[in-house]
């Protein structure tokens, strides 16, 4: 990562564009007109999220990591469907449960087929006390895994949770 900005200077803008399709992922950000900023970020912020621990993450970093995500795949559009799910598993992860939630329904009216993030979010509702709104998530999993020949791959927590 090249930074060459003092962070206070952008706090609160957003302005650039992801290219994930090249051979390494870049994000080419110019908040400074031409005169500072942030030259590339070569991972993804998911990439940069999978090595905190629970430890790492407080209330305000978990809010500033949120917000560098939606700086860079907001609008979300369906290319990047994995990396959007893999970002809200990681921060459920974390023990952060409402912005992998919300992000998590955004997957889903993306991509009704993302058969992963059911488990994902029926997870959420768990660690929430929503057994049934977990169950229901729980169960849209299952009956798309079924569909997929994919019913072995199926975790027993869910299992347990849909038979309930």
């Amino acid at each position: 990562m090249i930074i060459d900005v003092i962070p206070t200077m952008v706090s609160g803008l957003c302005g650039g564009q992801w290219k994930p399709n090249s051979s390494t992922p870049i994000w080419n950000h110019d908040v400074g007109g031409g005169r500072a900023g942030v030259d590339s970020i070569i991972f993804p912020p998911v990439e940069c999220i999978k090595g905190y621990t629970k430890e790492d993450a407080s209330k305000e970093n978990i809010k500033e990591i949120v917000d560098n995500f939606k700086c860079v795949y907001t609008p979300y559009n369906k290319q990047d469907i994995r990396d959007i799910n893999d970002f809200a598993f990681y921060l459920y992860k974390l023990g952060a449960f409402k912005p992998p939630l919300e992000i998590l329904q955004d997957v889903i009216k993306l991509d009704p087929k993302r058969t992963v993030a059911y488990l994902n979010i029926a997870d959420v509702y768990l660690a929430l006390g929503n057994v049934q709104q977990a169950k229901k998530y729980y169960s849209v999993y299952y009956e798309n895994m079924k569909r997929d020949g994919l019913l072995n791959k199926v975790p027993f927590r869910v299992l347990k949770q849909i038979k309930k």
